[in-house]
């Protein structure tokens, strides 16, 4: 039976932690590793945490000083001794069969990675379920096309079982100090990928709420992002699968675009000098994009 390492960065999470790690110290799948990796928070987290350990002997913690997410997460997948990596929000919690369905598909089809059905909420209000019709694989390009078209939950990076030496041996790691560290990882783990396998049920329950990242905006969020789109670009570019998938990049451009745009409206902290000059950034990658589709 082979070991998966769940990779869970916390900071500050006891109100949801509990409820996080009761979700997969009960997985129907036994042979786990859970890799809780500390952002020195200064709330009871590590104490939920070391006393869980108490009662499983499965649960892992580690610290970090004064990182983020990225820097977590690639620290988990360094000291992870599983054959399979996956990563859980702290704030998020899975179904007790979400194990044992991802490493089922990954066993059954030899696939490098696993997408899962999400189901989504808002300040715990449930709003729709991310999830493929049927259960089916893909190869590289469909993958990313599907990335690029945002179907099926292939954008998201906690619904999804990796292959540990697929990381490893390319070494893939979600960029330190960004916002949008999931985009460009989703790519370019996709681009290393020979075959992906779709579940067709949600497994993961992920909650956004009202005082995340993707609820507002600032000048660094829009800069991070920029960057994070060029990244994309470039890694397509750099193998060879930019030219196939030119018009869904476009369109995942104008998705994108319209996300920021919104929140741009909804947020009354941006100003209109602020407005007018990140409108103009991000019309100028429409138009250079434009010229190549």
């Amino acid at each position: 039976m082979s070991l998966v390492s769940i990779i869970i960065p916390v900071y500050n999470s006891e109100k949801w932690l509990d409820r996080c790690i009761e979700s997969l110290v009960t997985q129907t799948y036994k042979n786990i590793e859970l890799i809780f990796v500390d952002d020195e928070s200064t709330d009871k987290s590590i104490e939920i945490i070391k006393n869980y350990q108490k009662t499983f002997d499965f649960i892992r913690l580690a610290s970090i000083n004064h990182a983020d997410q990225s820097v977590a997460r690639n620290y988990g997948v360094k000291i992870a001794n599983g054959e399979y990596v996956c990563f859980v929000d702290s704030d998020d919690y899975v179904t007790k069969d979400y194990c044992e369905l991802l490493v089922t598909s990954m066993k059954t089809t030899n696939a490098d990675i696993v997408v899962g059905g999400m189901s989504m909420f808002y300040n715990d209000i449930y709003q729709n379920t991310l999830i493929s019709k049927t259960n089916y694989t893909c190869n590289r390009k469909e993958y990313i096309s599907k990335i690029l078209t945002l179907k099926d939950g292939a954008h998201i990076i906690v619904n999804k079982l990796f292959k540990r030496e697929l990381l490893i041996n390319n070494k893939i790691e979600f960029i330190a100090g960004y916002q949008y560290e999931d985009m460009v990882y989703a790519f370019e783990t996709a681009l290393y990928s020979d075959l992906i396998c779709f579940i067709n049920k949600p497994i993961y329950n992920y909650m956004r709420r009202d005082n995340s990242s993707f609820t507002s905006v600032d000048s660094k969020q829009v800069t991070d992002y920029i960057f994070a789109i060029e990244k994309v670009k470039n890694l397509l570019m750099q193998h060879n699968e930019y030219n196939q998938v030119k018009s869904d990049f476009y369109q995942y451009l104008l998705l994108n675009n319209s996300h920021l745009v919104s929140l741009f409206l909804q947020d009354t902290n941006a100003t209109l000098p602020f407005y007018k000059k990140w409108m103009q950034e991000l019309q100028n990658m429409i138009t250079e994009v434009e010229k190549e589709v």
